[in-house]
């Protein structure tokens, strides 16, 4: 949390508190970034279309930074009965993400690295203590499974008053649950961010 501090013209000062982090702008997108080429709002879109008909569709998509996600707005059209969304953000498999302390059912190893399973091969690059998963976790999930139906193009809302750090290393999944396998449905995400860099 930021706090600026103003003057009033009569000498009275006031102070504004902002979620916004020192070094960060605000950014607002409807994708990540391309992680190959490093271009920033050039990867996935956070565009959901269930067209083969499956009980579930999903996007991921990454930031090249660590960014603060702070607020997200979420459109859609054609949505039946029983559809739902979700929005998460998942460690992936196999991807070693820093650890400030032990959690779960993790077990540190001597060189000081966490270790989830014993088949845990790390890289020798891996320094300090890491979180490691042979397979997808979800870390967050700030919106589960939030009923749909009809059309909502003005946009529903998901406020906070905070901002939450979210590491580069995590991914973030927009997931449409379907059990009429509709494939007429399409949702849309926005992300409301801060971050240090934006183009």
């Amino acid at each position: 949390m930021r706090s600026n501090r103003f003057v009033q013209p009569d000498g009275t000062e006031t102070v504004h508190s902002s979620p916004r982090q020192e070094g960060t702008c605000l950014y607002v997108t409807g994708a990540g970034d391309n992680i190959s080429t490093g271009e920033i709002g050039a990867g996935v879109s956070f565009v959901v279309q269930n067209l083969d008909g499956e009980d579930t569709a999903s996007v991921r998509g990454q930031f090249t930074e660590s960014v603060y996600l702070k607020d997200g707005y979420v459109m859609w059209q054609n949505a039946k009965i029983g559809d739902r969304l979700s929005l998460e953000v998942v460690l992936p498999a196999e991807v070693p993400l820093v650890s400030e302390e032990s959690v779960g059912n993790a077990i540190e190893g001597e060189d000081g690295m966490e270790y989830v399973t014993e088949s845990a091969v790390p890289d020798d690059t891996w320094v300090g203590t890491h979180l490691w998963f042979p397979v997808d976790v979800v870390i967050n999930r700030f919106v589960n499974k939030v009923h749909m139906l009809g059309d909502n193009t003005v946009g529903l809302v998901i406020n906070s008053s905070d901002a939450a750090l979210v590491p580069k290393e995590l991914v973030y999944v927009v997931k449409v649950y379907s059990p009429s396998k509709n494939a007429d449905i399409v949702v849309s995400v926005i992300l409301e961010t801060y971050r240090e860099m934006t183009v």
